[in-house]
């Protein structure tokens, strides 16, 4: 049936993803050790975040409930990766997620929308240092194709 092949085939090529996992890791294992710890670096970055914007908007800093936001936004953002740009979901995330933790609905909505206006600006950031960048990448392949051309003679 058209289900059984398509499950053999998912499952090989999942085994296939784990064989290569386990090459990498085993010939790599600082890179595994690195992976992880920048992970959590940035889950503690987002709490800090988390931490920082409840004190601006005037609720109870608070750092077990930074974490337990930060914990859910990550869960939402990973159930939701499928949506572009998790337009909504992000901020409709943070409302349920301080809706469940007991603080008032603004403030959820008022945090998702400044991490929104934060991606926002990150955004805008990459894209200026990438057109910046681009121009700098074609003069300096320019550069090296005359060095290039001018040891062939």
């Amino acid at each position: 049936t058209f289900l059984g092949s398509w499950a053999e085939r998912v499952e090989r090529g999942l085994g296939r993803v784990d064989e290569h996992l386990q090459e990498l890791y085993g010939a790599r294992p600082l890179d595994f050790v690195a992976a992880i710890a920048l992970n959590l670096a940035g889950l503690g970055i987002g709490v800090v975040q988390i931490w920082l914007v409840m004190g601006w908007i005037g609720l109870r800093q608070d750092w077990l409930s930074s974490l337990t936001i930060e914990a859910f936004s990550v869960l939402v953002s990973f159930v939701s990766f499928a949506i572009p740009g998790s337009l909504g979901v992000q901020e409709g995330g943070k409302l349920l997620i301080f809706a469940a933790l007991g603080f008032p609905l603004s403030a959820g909505l008022s945090v998702g929308v400044v991490f929104r206006l934060n991606n926002i600006v990150n955004m805008v950031a990459g894209l200026a240092v990438f057109a910046w960048l681009r121009p700098h990448r074609a003069l300096s392949g320019r550069a090296l194709g005359r060095v290039d051309r001018a040891s062939e003679m």
